[in-house]
């Protein structure tokens, strides 16, 4: 891409086409990815002749109601994310982009929105944490990761699976901190997400901890005092 010598030396196929569907630039990574179909010999060609008649009516759409077509493919054994959408010059859409990203075999997810969560624990399982350096409660070998939650949902969690004991606390933990993976995913298969660390927590984690207390009425609720971890 003579205009723009960075998109050479992304990791990334980007192959800009255009309203005609005919193909005007590629970046390195795309002729590379296209070599068994003429690399840098397409430019100039038509992405109509490349697709089936199915593909083609798909990109036309894309073209004309200017919309994004996202989606992943898996070949030869690795995974690749596909985003298409419209380019525009002057105002007006110009033609089609179309970036091929490699997806890793891990990829992790961070939720910027929240930057604390949260685990119940007993204080004994916490304090043993600070002679070790890390921290596992004790169904950890059972699950594989330790269970978390955001503010919301701790009292919840706390009536749901720790009604029956008491002497608990809460820690607080910053998400940046955090040096295992994190996935937010649903153990049981509901739509509510719940921050899953898979590995030990460093304990540097950890900021505040609080007891975990239930009301008069016998209810979890969010603690409102901590202490520095």
């Amino acid at each position: 891409m003579q205009d723009h010598p960075w998109a050479d030396f992304v990791p990334f196929a980007i192959t800009l086409s255009d309203n005609e569907g005919k193909i005007l630039d590629m970046n390195e990574k795309s002729m590379q990815t296209f070599a068994k179909d003429g690399g840098n010999m397409l430019i100039g060609k038509s992405l109509f002749d490349c697709h089936s008649p199915k593909d083609n009516r798909k990109i036309i759409n894309l073209i004309e109601n200017e919309k994004t077509n996202a989606y992943t493919i898996e070949r030869e054994g690795k995974k690749k994310f596909i985003f298409q959408c419209p380019w525009y010059q002057d105002g007006k859409t110009a033609g089609l982009v179309e970036i091929i990203i490699p997806i890793p075999e891990t990829l992790p997810h961070f939720n910027r929105d929240v930057k604390i969560i949260y685990h119940i624990t007993r204080p004994e399982v916490w304090q043993e944490s600070a002679r070790t350096g890390s921290y596992l409660p004790e169904n950890f070998d059972k699950d594989g990761f330790i269970h978390c939650s955001k503010k919301e949902q701790i009292p919840n969690v706390g009536n749901r699976f720790y009604s029956d004991q008491s002497g608990l606390i809460v820690l607080s933990i910053n998400l940046s901190k955090i040096e295992a993976a994190i996935k937010w995913e649903n153990s049981e298969g509901g739509e509510e997400l719940f921050p899953h660390i898979y590995g030990p927590l460093n304990i540097e984690a950890v900021e505040f901890f609080a007891p975990f207390e239930k009301d008069p009425k016998g209810v979890f609720r969010f603690p409102e005092e901590w202490s520095k971890a």
